[in-house]
């Protein structure tokens, strides 16, 4: 569970020509829409983060009691291991 808000119901992990592909299955456990932004860390078998520019921020929404399932390639054959990172999108008060 990530913030009591969203929930990884399922996830598999594979190689793929070498490469690994991750699936997960997240789900709005609230009763109100969530939006949020989730990212890969990759990592070597060693626990090295592969730093990479590409590693973007995907936004996504979701609606009350909403299922998604999530895709993501790892950027390098060197990627054993993976983690799955959530942050939630917050207002700004910085300027009131």
């Amino acid at each position: 569970m990530v913030g009591n808000r969203l929930s990884v119901t399922e996830y598999n992990a594979a190689k793929m020509d070498g490469q690994l592909l991750l699936q997960l299955s997240v789900q709005n456990i609230s009763k109100r829409d969530c939006q949020f932004e989730y990212r890969a860390e990759w990592k070597t078998k060693d626990g090295v983060v592969i730093e990479t520019p590409t590693t973007t921020w995907v936004p996504i929404s979701l609606s009350a009691k909403e299922k998604k399932g999530l895709k993501m390639l790892a950027p390098s054959r060197d990627a054993e291991d993976f983690v799955f990172i959530v942050r939630f999108s917050r207002p700004s008060t910085r300027w009131n």
